[in-house]
């Protein structure tokens, strides 16, 4: 179906390429910018390939991959967001050693779209068109929400230059200080404790300037005294922080339809080979929503297949039987799932009989490999991916 793969490995503030075909030729490599003028470089490159022929893949790196992802769609590309897991696990089986590098990386997952396509899911048309307002005004947010930044960036170097160049001003909790002290003279104008209680109230995070750093930058700031600059500010920070709102409800619009698109629950667990429709079911009417627990480890809490910890007078022993201070019908029925994919998967059975090679008794590798498995798919549920059996 496609002969052309892009892999594509995000980080913040840039993401690189890796373009290989079907055929043995060289990958074509970049190093792009998480900027619109990159973004269309990119979209200038593939344009040389046939874009029903292309499969684009990418890792789901939370917020990151959002702007790149948003931009594909709009521009019809074949486009599958794969699990980081299954990529790391990809990785793993094709050499020994990783060398951890964005552009290998990339090479990696385009790669692993070659070697997977047939199983990969890709956002259906009829979804992205339906989408397609959605992501067009998250797009026009999101340009909005640029030019505010550099708008209220200009009006600090005249007021505050000291702060701009000390935290990050785009923080919640900055911007709520903001709107009370836009400038340093603002803040020489209250007493320190004052000054104390109004930044304690600001306040909707960690990230927020101190009491003592915001006094000692005003001190010393060769900020300019000018109030209507002041009160321009204060209203471009009040429309930003609305914008943020706006553009975190659109997103979430996004996820949620591209979600249930293109994974439920039900089917990302029956994907693995070994686990049934009633085990699955019953594995899911325990946990509920897996949106409920953080990590892996707390539903192995919950189902309470987590060790033991033993006290002997100063001594501790983590070695001794699991807990079983969780819920016992999970508990059952991950053990169910856990033997069915020990009979089913190679990946899960490898490691129930390297487990067994270790000295584990039968009972205690299976407990193992029901963890293992836990940490499987809570990141297949997170992430909305269905599995891919795993290699040597």
């Amino acid at each position: 179906m496609y002969n052309t793969f892009v892999g594509i490995d995000i980080s913040k503030d840039s993401f690189d390429v890796c373009i290989i075909g079907s055929e043995k030729k060289k990958p074509v490599r970049l190093k792009l910018e998480m900027a619109s003028n990159d973004f269309s470089l990119l979209s200038s490159l593939l344009s040389e390939y046939d874009k029903r022929d292309i499969l684009v893949a990418m890792e789901s790196t939370g917020s990151y991959h959002y702007t790149l992802f948003s931009f594909l769609m709009e521009n019809d590309y074949n486009v599958s967001i794969v699990n980081p897991y299954l990529i790391n696990n990809f990785i793993k089986s094709e050499t020994l050693r990783k060398s951890k590098t964005d552009e290998k990386d990339a090479q990696h997952i385009a790669n692993f779209a070659l070697r997977f396509n047939e199983r990969l899911r890709i956002i259906k048309d009829d979804t992205v068109n339906t989408l397609k307002p959605i992501i067009r005004e998250r797009e026009n947010l999101a340009q909005s929400i640029a030019s505010l930044k550099t708008e209220i960036k200009g009006l600090l170097n005249f007021l505050f230059p000291e702060l701009l160049r000390e935290i990050n001003v785009f923080t919640r909790s900055n911007l709520e200080v903001l709107k009370v002290f836009p400038s340093a003279k603002s803040v020489l104008r209250v007493k320190e404790n004052r000054i104390r209680k109004i930044l304690n109230k600001a306040s909707v995070n960690l990230s927020r300037v101190s009491t003592l750093t915001l006094i000692e930058l005003a001190t010393d700031s060769i900020g300019i005294n000018a109030r209507h600059h002041e009160t321009v500010l204060i209203s471009k920070i009040e429309r930003l922080i609305y914008l943020q709102k706006e553009i975190k409800k659109f997103e979430e619009i996004l996820d949620d339809e591209i979600n249930k698109n293109n994974n439920d629950d039900f089917k990302i667990l029956t994907s693995v080979s070994g686990i049934g429709d009633i085990t699955a079911k019953s594995f899911l009417i325990e946990i509920k929503d897996i949106n409920n627990f953080n990590s892996a480890k707390q539903i192995i809490a919950f189902f309470g297949t987590d060790p033991a910890v033993k006290h002997s007078g100063s001594s501790i022993n983590v070695q001794g039987k699991i807990s079983k201070r969780g819920n016992p019908h999970g508990r059952r029925t991950i053990w169910l799932m856990a033997v069915g994919v020990i009979r089913n998967d190679p990946y899960f059975n490898i490691y129930f009989r390297k487990k067994r090679n270790e000295g584990m008794k039968y009972k205690k590798a299976v407990i193992a490999t029901a963890n293992k498995l836990i940490r499987v798919l809570f990141g297949m549920l997170k992430s909305r991916t269905e599995y891919i059996l795993k290699l040597n």
